[in-house]
Parts: C-alpha cells; structure tokens; sequence
C-alpha cells in the first residue's frame, strides 16, 4: 500500500544537502560577521555605530535561520 507521502531516496537527498547548505550559510555568516566584520567595524566607525549594523544584519541572519528551521520540519 502506497502511503502518498513517500519521498524518492533522490528528492530527499537533494532536500538533506539543500537543508545543509542553509544550515552551512547560517554557521558561515555567524563566524564571519563575529571573527571578521565586527572587530573591524568597532575600530573604524566605533562600537555604538557597529551595534547599528549588527541590527540590522541581524534581522537577515534570523531570516536564514527560520528558513532553516521550516526546512528541518518539512
């Protein structure tokens, strides 16, 4: 009996390495932006003004990341 929900094993191995790739995007873009981005914008426009950019890389960051965790639940 087909139970309709089956997926083919090729469907749900591109779904797992496109599920990685968010995930990988996710974890790259958090170590770049702490290691790299946000000890050179403290020292060259100051630490209240990098806070300014971090919010708002912050919004697309968690935007990754829910996508991401939708991804997991599907």
């Amino acid at each position: 009996m087909n139970m309709g929900h089956q997926r083919s094993p090729i469907v749900r191995s591109l779904w797992t390495v496109f599920v990685l790739l968010l995930f990988a995007v996710w974890w790259g873009g958090l170590t770049f932006y702490a290691a790299i981005v946000v000890p050179i914008g403290t020292e060259l426009i100051g630490a209240s003004e990098q806070g300014f950019v971090t919010q708002q890389v912050t919004q697309w960051h968690n935007a990754v990341l829910t996508a991401m965790s939708v991804c997991l639940v599907i």
